[in-house]
């Protein structure tokens, strides 16, 4: 069974990506902050925050054994700083993904 690791997977666009990847029959490795979604037999739900590094390291050897042999990553985890949708911007989510992936790796 093919592994995919779903950041953000409580929000609203990781929920819908978590039941499509787990519809279509993949092992989902469902990283979560605050609230895991809906249980399912092959669903994996790891509480994570990725504030900062220190924390990406911290997720990162805690579910060692379950990432292995995970072949994609969905990086849908938001942005760090909390605003209303309408004060988001494209540097947002560029420091975000900048923050969260490309520091970690």
């Amino acid at each position: 069974m093919e592994k995919v690791l779903i950041t953000g997977a409580s929000g609203l666009l990781g929920r819908a990506l978590v039941e499509t990847f787990a519809s279509e029959g993949f092992q989902v490795l469902a990283q979560y902050h605050r609230r895991p979604g809906a249980v399912r037999t092959n669903v994996l739900w790891m509480k994570g925050d990725f504030s900062s590094i220190r924390q990406v390291r911290f997720f990162l050897s805690t579910y060692r054994t379950s990432l292995r042999n995970c072949s994609s990553l969905i990086h849908a985890y938001g942005p760090i700083r909390r605003r209303g949708t309408s004060r988001l911007r494209g540097e947002d989510f560029l420091g975000a993904y900048y923050h969260n992936v490309v520091v970690a790796a």
